[in-house]
């Protein structure tokens, strides 16, 4: 069991790896391009790597609760996880709902409970920017109107501000859990 938990957390690390790569990529391409394609798909990047890391977290969450109740007494876990945010948790079958960031925090704050850690997420620097990037996301996948494709400099600028955030706020939780 060891083992294959072991591998699960690689598998994390290793996935948000990737996720990052592709996101600089996209950033160096945007930069190096300028065309409205290139900035779509750099913010297009950037949910990729929230999305993904997120799900694999909360598959992971979930996994390691399961191997604690074979150790652990029931009460103790209710104790350290509430069964509505593991609910939560198991409900979500696909994407996050990130507009708001609560079933973002939730994720990211269970994890960390089950680690034995206390996580707040960081609400300034780039919290409100994240907010406005998960918008532009929306505006791109269903777009009513053709201004909804357009990417301006600003936009951009907010989009490196989130990614720092974001990339703070996991560097945080990782550090915690002891991943890094």
């Amino acid at each position: 069991m060891l083992v294959a938990k072991e591998t699960a957390k690689q598998e994390l690390i290793d996935l948000y790896e990737v996720l990052v790569l592709d996101y600089r990529e996209a950033q160096e391409s945007a930069l190096a391009h300028g065309s409205q394609y290139a900035y779509r798909a750099y913010v297009r990047s950037f949910i990729c790597l929230v999305e993904g890391f997120s799900y694999r977290l909360r598959q992971l969450t979930i996994e390691e609760y399961e191997d604690k109740k074979t150790i652990m007494s029931q009460s103790i876990l209710d104790e350290i996880i509430s069964q509505k945010d593991l609910a939560s948790l198991r409900e979500t079958k696909g994407f996050l709902k990130i507009k708001d960031g609560v079933s973002l925090v939730t994720s990211l704050q269970t994890y960390a409970l089950l680690h034995g850690a206390i996580f707040a997420i960081e609400e300034q620097n780039g919290w409100d920017e994240f907010k406005y990037i998960i918008d532009i996301r929306h505006k791109l996948t269903h777009p009513k109107k053709a201004s909804d494709l357009e990417i301006s400099v600003d936009d951009l600028t907010c989009l490196d501000i989130a990614y720092e955030w974001w990339d703070r706020n996991v560097a945080r939780l990782l550090l915690l859990v002891e991943y890094i």
